[in-house]
């Protein structure tokens, strides 16, 4: 595993924020390009307004899979008598939240009237300001920057808790002229190991699946296509599989996937069965995970292997006779591979009705760029579970078995701390930053089963299984 930071402080160039103004006039006017971002409401000629704020950072740098240790925003107090002037707390606090937004919006375009959706979930609390130029430096947003990475970025929105008139924040966007005062994110995050496996025709496991009458006991693992189809063959109808198997081997048994992404290469010529085709209806399609075991030299329709539903990964409809799928996400497809056996995949057409095909390169393409690719990033659990124990940090948890609560006792930690709370496949399920000796905290959601409380502090780390059992 390996630590990278990125610092993140755009220009007006490479920046995206803007100002929602909520005024009655100015609902449907972008601020995309204005030197402020505000979270107030006021009065404006008599008329009460509400102003928000969105930004986004381009988190495209940081993989994906990737554990965000410490993300943090810092946002610079704009206090001059320009625009809407300094922070204010004229009527009341003017605490504020970030929130994480989960819809795509455009920075020329966004205005008050189409402003993107937002979750409450890992929302992040500002105080209120003491100074009208107060500058919040390093807010804690690792959580919602997690999520971003995980789920979709599409930034933050800044809002007042609670929006009455007189209140008010102010910070410089990134259009401001002064670049030190213009949003800044530090986003420090870990890495996993990744394997990419694009094997050719020797070391390739592949095989189509052709179930017209005639064929339904011939091989076809020396076949350059990969196809999920329903066609009439000279009159009689036939149906064509897929399986593809990729050797896992050099993932440790016990890791988590972090990711796992396919592609695969749209053949789109004349020969064999030919491009993707939606003649009659849609060829979307599904890769399944196989759960028994096949033998490519062997291999037919009649001895096809079983497949499971479950986690099931669609593929779209094609739009061209050629389309490319490119990372498609099999990434709990995968981690049941790894769980329980890797026997491949599967893909078959959603709907097996004639005339409908999408067809991609195998592992015997001539072109190995059009082989079948997949890219696996993995965390090593239990390596890494097995390298942290101990006493450095004298870690002790009690009860253990636990119901409910959980105390986490730290004897030797100085400063603050981060107090993970991880699944036994090593997801984060919940993240405390503290300096307390002792911390308790409530696991009565989780479902019984081994878990791990895993601390990270500038003085050490140090993990310790727990139970729960009701």
């Amino acid at each position: 595993m390996s630590q990278t930071t990125l610092v993140l402080q755009p220009d007006a160039t490479d920046g995206k924020d803007a100002l929602l103004h909520g005024l009655n006039s100015q609902v449907g006017l972008n601020y995309g390009s204005n030197n402020q971002l505000s979270a107030n409401t006021w009065t404006y000629n008599g008329s009460v307004g509400t102003v928000r704020s969105v930004l986004e950072f381009d988190l495209s740098a940081i993989p994906s899979g990737s554990t965000i240790t410490s993300a943090e925003l810092s946002l610079y107090g704009i206090g001059d008598n320009s625009g809407f002037g300094g922070h204010s707390t004229l009527s009341g606090t003017n605490e504020c939240w970030v929130q994480r937004i989960t819809s795509a919006w455009d920075e020329l375009t966004v205005t008050w009237n189409n402003q993107p959706s937002v979750t409450t979930v890992n929302q992040v609390g500002l105080i209120s300001s003491v100074g009208v130029d107060d500058d919040y430096l390093d807010v804690d947003v690792t959580m919602l920057v997690q999520d971003m990475v995980n789920l979709g970025n599409y930034g933050v929105m800044i809002r007042l808790q609670t929006e009455d008139h007189y209140r008010r924040l102010n910070f410089a966007s990134s259009d401001h002229s002064n670049p030190s005062m213009r949003p800044k994110l530090k986003v420090t995050y870990e890495t996993y190991p990744c394997v990419t496996l694009r094997p050719g025709s020797e070391a390739g496991k592949d095989a189509l699946l052709h179930g017209l009458s005639s064929e339904a006991n011939t091989n076809f693992s020396s076949n350059n296509q990969l196809s999920a189809n329903t066609w009439t063959y000279n009159g009689p109808v036939g149906t064509v599989r897929s399986v593809l198997e990729f050797d896992l081997s050099g993932v440790p048994a016990g890791s988590t996937i972090t990711s796992a992404e396919l592609s695969l290469y749209g053949i789109g010529d004349n020969s064999g069965f030919g491009g993707h085709s939606t003649l009659s209806g849609s060829n979307e399609a599904w890769i399944q995970r196989v759960t028994s075991v096949w033998d490519e030299a062997t291999v037919t329709w009649n001895n096809q292997p079983s497949v499971s539903v479950v986690n099931q990964v669609p593929l779209a409809a094609s739009v061209g006779l050629d389309d490319d799928y490119i990372d498609v996400d099999v990434t709990a497809l995968t981690q049941d591979m790894l769980n329980s056996g890797n026997f491949g995949y599967m893909i078959r057409l959603q709907t097996e009705d004639y005339y409908r095909r999408l067809n991609f390169a195998s592992s015997d393409h001539t072109d190995p760029l059009m082989h079948p690719k997949l890219k696996v990033c993995y965390q090593d659990t239990l390596a890494e579970i097995q390298d942290t124990e101990g006493d450095l940090l004298g870690v002790s948890l009690f009860p253990n078995p636990v119901v409910e609560w959980i105390t986490v006792e730290i004897e030797h930690v100085i400063g603050r701390y981060d107090l993970l709370i991880q699944d036994g496949q090593g997801k984060v399920l919940k993240k405390i930053t503290t300096s307390n000796i002792q911390t308790k905290v409530d696991v009565s959601k989780f479902e019984n089963g081994v878990y791990f409380v895993s601390i990270k502090s500038k003085t050490g780390s140090e993990s310790k299984r727990f139970v729960i059992s009701r």
